[in-house]
C-alpha cells in the first residue's frame, strides 16, 4: 500500500517491487482510512501514550508488544478493501 508520491511511483520501485512479488496499491494523498495499517498505528499510540517507561529499550519493547498484539488480530485489515472507492479499485486492476 502506497501513497500516490513521486517516490512510491517512480518506475525503479515499481520494478523492485514487482521483483519482490509486492503488488503496489496506490492510494489518494491524504486517506489514511483506506490503509489498514494506519489502523494499527492510531490504536498502538491510543494504547501507548498513557504508559511511562523508563528507558528507550523499554519504550521499544512496549511498542514492539503492542504492534504484535496488533497486527495479531485480523479485524484491522479483514475488510479494508472493501472500503475502496470503486475508481480506486479500478485504476489498481488497470496498472
Amino acid at each position: 500500500m502506497t501513497y500516490s508520491k513521486p517516490s512510491h511511483i517512480c518506475e525503479h520501485t515499481r520494478k523492485r517491487a514487482h521483483q519482490l512479488g509486492i503488488d503496489l496499491v496506490f492510494l489518494p494523498v491524504g486517506s489514511p482510512h483506506l490503509n489498514p495499517i494506519e489502523q494499527v498505528w492510531k490504536v498502538l499510540k491510543r494504547n501507548a501514550s498513557p504508559i511511562v517507561v523508563a528507558s528507550e529499550s523499554a519504550f521499544r519493547t512496549l511498542a514492539r508488544r503492542l504492534f504484535n498484539t496488533l497486527t495479531d488480530r485480523l479485524g484491522f485489515a479483514k475488510s479494508w478493501i472493501d472500503q475502496f472507492p470503486v475508481h480506486i479499485c479500478k485504476s489498481y486492476l488497470n496498472h
